[in-house]
């Protein structure tokens, strides 16, 4: 179906196209153009399998709006076919907030991307979605280059390796999930592309509202803020399991992280760092905080399992009330290195238990811990502890 300038369109029932739009030929089921309106208020489908580019639902063009409040079903098998797509200022709103349906996207192809809002104006809401990815390097969600998605409740499932969860790109553009599970289950891939729940960078910004993050894949991180990016955590759950997946990154200077709420990170992996800061990042924590890793040290990087890491000159991590506790041999729980800082100035508890794992460890030039009337508990062996040797005879 197709709304070009000035249509008003109203969708229905099944959609299986197999002929490309003459411009840019794209095969799509829904196409709003320059304008061009598409509604439906009872159940869509659309089925794109025929080729690599297709679109279930593509809304180009300011003003132009594909409304679906519906139970919608959207099937994409090409590679590079998206879901739903907005660009250039289009708009696609699916479910409403009185009445949820739930809004089925599912692409298999690689590089098929959920949901793409490209562009500054361009828009998409879903209400109760349940979105996921078969393919490689295929992402849940994607907001660039200034366009924005909200995703309220429902799912976020990607299943190939460097495939990430929802991720906002470049400055102006913007994801947002409250109550959303969002679920990464590939590895990292063969181009070293990590498969992160939630990805913010280039100056974009992502909101996370009592959301629950789980990655399963070796590097597969919960968060990850760099270039610029700015990621707000309101009582979210983060969990990893892989090897080498710290719960929250956040790298390079200009990058930062706000944890408000209650938010709680847990990670099971070797080198998987709760709370992590490198490169000059910043993490403010100004609600409570807890954390868990079971790891021990990463034999890829040489990092171990961390409670808390700000790592460079100009890392800084600032936590309110904060409960640590690492069960990983050499998993510190508070680790300033290499000149980055942290502060906890309420009274934070900090717990570990494997050997060599130290409660708060200041290591390099300008590194610094405050910790005001901390708990520490470590129940390890020191890594200072040495046996002791008998004197020579005739010494």
């Amino acid at each position: 179906m197709f709304a070009l300038t000035g249509d008003t369109c109203a969708a229905s029932g099944a959609y299986s196209p197999t002929t490309p739009i003459p411009v840019p030929h794209n095969i799509v089921g829904l196409f709003a153009f320059d304008g061009g309106v598409i509604g439906a208020s009872s159940a869509v489908s659309v089925t794109a399998n025929h080729a690599n580019n297709s679109y279930g639902a593509w809304s180009d063009g300011a003003r132009s709006t594909i409304s679906l409040s519906g139970p919608v079903t959207i099937t994409t098998s090409g590679g590079s076919s998206y879901g739903f797509y907005a660009t250039d200022g289009g708009a696609i709103a699916a479910g409403t907030i009185t009445a949820p349906d739930a809004s089925s996207i599912t692409t298999t192809g690689s590089d098929s991307i959920g949901v793409f809002a490209s562009g500054t104006g361009s828009t998409i809401t879903i209400n109760d979605p349940s979105i996921v990815t078969r393919g490689l390097d295929a992402p849940g969600a994607v907001s660039a280059s200034g366009g924005s998605v909200v995703l309220s409740g429902g799912s976020v499932t990607t299943h190939g390796d460097g495939s990430f969860g929802v991720a906002a790109l470049a400055s102006g553009s913007s994801i947002s999930a409250t109550g959303t599970t969002i679920t990464t289950l590939g590895n990292v891939d063969v181009a070293g592309v990590q498969p992160v729940d939630v990805w913010v960078a280039g100056g974009a910004t992502a909101t996370l509202t009592n959301d629950t993050l789980i990655a399963s894949g070796v590097q597969g991180l919960g968060v990850l803020v760099e270039d610029g990016g700015t990621a707000n955590l309101l009582g979210d759950s983060v969990s990893t399991t892989g090897s080498d997946a710290p719960a929250v990154v956040v790298n390079g200077a200009g990058s930062s992280a706000a944890l408000s709420g209650a938010n709680v990170l847990n990670t099971a992996g070797n080198g998987s760092i709760g709370l992590y800061a490198e490169g000059g990042g910043v993490i403010n924590a100004t609600g409570p905080t807890t954390i868990s890793t079971l790891g021990t040290t990463s034999t890829a990087t040489g990092l171990s399992a961390f409670g808390v890491n700000a790592d460079g000159a100009g890392s800084q991590i600032n936590l309110a009330a904060t409960t640590v506790t690492t069960s990983g041999g050499n998993a510190f729980g508070f680790y300033a290195s290499n000149g980055g800082n942290i502060t906890a100035p309420d009274a934070p508890s900090v717990t570990t238990s494997g050997n060599g794992s130290i409660g708060l460890y200041a290591s390099g030039g300008g590194s610094t811990i405050t910790a005001d009337g901390a708990s520490i508990i470590t129940h390890g062996a020191s890594p200072q502890r040495r046996a002791c040797r008998p004197t020579p005879a005739g010494s």
